[in-house]
């Protein structure tokens, strides 16, 4: 017997290099082959642009707002904020551009009813009138508040004089705007002359052209174009090296970009959003699953800490590291954070991969807080954050 357990004890321990070596590692996507990640995990805290320029109580109790980025040339795309707060002491905050640009957005995700939990936002002190920098206190309850910082725009959520949690109070908040592609004068002009030679050699105008639609924004006047360009850049996707990006200037090198040869030929060019969470008084944050991890989510980057960003992709894999930030089936963009006094949380309804750094804390930290930093490929900022005495109650307000 003794014999037989020592022998199963050795092929279980052989086994365990084969386990690990299941998972193949090259064939899944760091933060550095992805391209948006990189672009934005290696941004500096407090380097955000995006200030708020003006905002109103619409009559439904919303604040409804104009985000803009101050950064030269980039001042001209508008963007829409939409704070909604429930009695059940959930804040919900949209960020996204006009209509023409068309962003996916899920459809058919809160429990009926729950707008019926609205609560009427009030303006206690500041003003979102353009030029003002002072910043707004909301009031949406007794000792309920949220302020709004205005340059950079930031939401700051207290509960009487308790900081609970911070959107953008790092200053790590971009947004990157959907626009059309531009050649350079070079490429143009040999598309322009491939182009008339075909029409020559065909006897007719060249066909196939795209349809620019260019529509104002209503109290903006601005121009966009929203044109058609689905599958372009195909033909270099053969030529193109794993994580390779097909750049057309300095600023815009990521409009093109392959891996392991699936190609992503941007269209509408780099559309990643990018943003830190403080949960303040908290030591540790909980969440996000799926992943072969400690329960209390270790910190990937800050002070002596390297490691990859937690990663949030949909895909069933069934090989995997222990100890590891790579996800496994599911993709769950919810955050908690526990402490004797309270539960707070952060849900970002967003379905486009994802990665989340859970920063360490500064060696000279004076105050308990976890410091989160949230990239996606795409989409559109629309997150809740909420606290309770146990659990969120939004925990439960999402459809399965």
């Amino acid at each position: 017997m003794t014999f037989a357990l020592a022998l199963a004890a050795l092929l279980l321990l052989g086994a365990q290099p084969q386990l690990a070596a299941g998972f193949k590692a090259h064939e899944f996507k760091t933060c550095d082959k992805a391209h948006f990640c990189k672009r934005n995990r290696n941004r500096e805290p407090g380097t955000s642009t995006l200030v708020l320029r003006s905002g109103e109580i619409n009559p439904s109790g919303k604040f409804v707002g104009i985000i803009r980025n101050k950064a030269p040339g980039k001042g001209k795309v508008a963007l829409f904020l939409e704070i909604t707060a429930y009695s059940d002491s959930t804040v919900r905050m949209k960020v996204n551009e006009d209509a023409s640009r068309n962003r996916f957005e899920v459809p058919d995700v809160l429990e009926p009813g729950l707008e019926s939990k609205a609560v009427p936002l009030s303006v206690i002190s500041g003003s979102a009138v353009e030029g003002d920098v002072a910043p707004v206190h909301l009031s949406f309850g007794e000792g309920r508040r949220a302020v709004l910082a205005k340059d950079p725009f930031a939401v700051h959520v207290y509960r009487g004089d308790d900081l609970l949690m911070s959107f953008n109070g790092k200053g790590l908040f971009e947004f990157e705007h959907r626009r059309n592609k531009t050649e350079p004068p070079a490429a143009a002009g040999e598309a322009a002359q491939a182009e008339g030679a075909k029409a020559e050699g065909a006897g007719a105008a060249a066909e196939g052209g795209e349809n620019i639609l260019e529509q104002a924004v209503e109290g903006e006047g601005e121009a966009k174009s929203d044109g058609g360009a689905e599958g372009e850049g195909e033909a270099e996707e053969a030529e193109a090296e794993e994580g390779e990006i097909i750049g057309h200037d300095a600023e815009d090198e990521s409009w093109e970009e392959t891996f392991k040869g699936h190609f992503d030929s941007k269209p509408r060019g780099p559309e990643a959003i990018s943003f830190d969470v403080t949960f303040h008084g908290a030591q540790n944050v909980y969440g996000i699953p799926e992943r072969a991890t400690s329960l209390s989510l270790r910190p990937t980057k800050g002070p002596g800490v390297h490691s990859e960003p937690y990663r949030l992709y949909n895909l069933d894999v069934f090989e995997y590291l222990h100890e590891s930030p790579f996800g496994l089936y599911g993709s769950i963009p919810m955050m908690l954070a526990h402490s004797a006094a309270r539960t707070t949380g952060v849900f970002w309804l967003n379905a486009a991969e994802m990665w989340i750094d859970v920063l360490a804390k500064p060696e000279n930290a004076t105050t308990p807080e976890v410091t989160t930093y949230w990239i996606a490929r795409a989409a559109f900022s629309t997150s809740s954050s909420s606290w309770a005495p146990h659990r969120p109650a939004w925990c439960g307000s999402t459809r399965r």
